[in-house]
């Protein structure tokens, strides 16, 4: 089963793990640093299950209620709450509305770090543990057992927000293969998922310098929303603070060169998005809307469902919310609509992983990188020079 090239479009979102009533198969990591499905050859009963919830080997069929990309509502939001909007990667939408569910008795499912660092999803039912899923993660998160427990609960009628990149949403829903009216699901607008183990050689070359590291933020916005840095806490009491785009895994990550193979031509996206609500920066604001700009960080909002509209509408007095054009979302965050492209230095990248520092394999392929695209926009530069001769 799963019979495709597993390497090259696999999403990892962990729905034949999930699913497969055997447990014939495993998430195991390739050379990348990614997990991939492995089957079990003695266990598997050929029920093809994996196969039915596999969204590479299925069209999304995208719900009932869910909207046209062309005709979202789109909003511009932040929480009122100052401290907790600060906390926050942009305007600490998340937080209201997973307190929102959390009060009702229901639980909310986000990315974290585990005790070694690695990122996974897990589950909150308290407004403390919420905490912990605030904030940006840029490694892919391990789904592990998640779906579920969102299946159990969901049986037992609690409510439930489900949060995550589109690609785990979609995997989501494929592994329900049904509405549930208790389930609300909310992803992060997403430009592809970066290597957990190159995240992993990245914290290790910090540790050999610095000491054992306590805490990683990712976005940490002391320094401005526009202007965020990484603040890295570590238990001797140091602490380290890097604008991020002067930290080498960052540069890394935007330069796409250590995304999944999938990411580079995903289709989770436009009107492929499964979720009620999508989320991401409001990059651009300053330009479209410079009244709602204060560099304390911004929401864009798209609403995809009606149960996105009616959560949206329950929290509504607990946040600054202003109705804008889908457009102007879109001008500064095409990742809701392209896929990443792909960096041609990441054959070699991941050739090296294993032979040499981690932070020199990112700074020498990313010089050769950018040295590339120099070279190209003079071409371009001098193309048109010739035919405007």
């Amino acid at each position: 089963m799963l019979d495709f090239d597993v390497k090259k479009l696999c999403y990892g979102c962990e729905s034949c793990y999930n699913k497969c009533p055997k447990n014939a198969i495993s998430m195991e990591e390739g050379e990348d640093g990614f997990y991939y499905p492995v089957i079990d050859k003695n266990k598997c009963i050929e029920c093809k299950l994996c196969d039915k919830v596999c969204q590479v080997l299925n069209k999304n069929k995208i719900k009932n209620d869910n909207i046209n990309i062309e005709n979202k509502k789109c909003f511009a939001v932040f929480n009122k709450e100052e401290k907790i909007r600060m906390k926050s990667s942009s305007g600490g939408l998340f937080t209201v509305l997973s307190k929102e569910i959390i009060l009702q008795g229901g639980s909310v499912f986000g990315a974290v770090f585990d005790e070694n660092m690695n990122v996974i999803h897990a589950q909150a039912k308290t407004l403390e543990e919420i905490s912990a899923m605030r904030g940006s993660k840029y490694s892919q998160s391990k789904i592990g057992n998640t779906y579920k427990e969102v299946y159990e609960l969901l049986k037992l009628r609690k409510k439930v927000l489900f949060t995550g990149t589109p690609c785990q949403i979609n995997g989501l829903y494929k592994f329900l293969g049904k509405e549930y009216e208790d389930l609300y699901t909310c992803d992060v607008v997403c430009h592809g998922v970066p290597s957990p183990l190159v995240f992993r050689k990245h914290l290790k070359s910090i540790e050999n310098k610095d000491g054992k590291i306590k805490s990683y933020n990712f976005r940490n916005k002391e320094t401005g929303w526009k202007s965020y840095s990484i603040k890295i806490e570590f238990e001797n009491n140091k602490e380290k603070n890097i604008l991020f785009n002067h930290d080498i895994y960052m540069k890394g990550f935007l330069n796409d060169l250590y995304l999944r193979n999938s990411c580079y031509n995903c289709k989770c996206k436009g009107d492929e998005l499964m979720s009620d609500i999508t989320i991401g920066d409001f990059w651009g604001i300053e330009k479209k809307y410079p009244k709602y700009h204060d560099n304390k960080g911004i929401c864009c909002v798209m609403v995809n469902s009606k149960k996105g509209s009616d959560i949206l509408e329950k929290v509504k007095e607990e946040i600054f919310i202003e109705k804008v054009n889908l457009q102007d979302i879109l001008d500064e965050n095409p990742s809701i609509i392209k896929a990443a492209k792909y960096n041609k230095k990441r054959r070699s990248f991941f050739k090296n992983i294993n032979k040499i520092d981690v932070h020199t394999n990112i700074e020498s392929n990313i010089k050769i990188s950018i040295q590339f695209r120099i070279k190209r926009k003079i071409a371009r530069i001098l193309r048109k020079s010739a035919l405007i001769k």
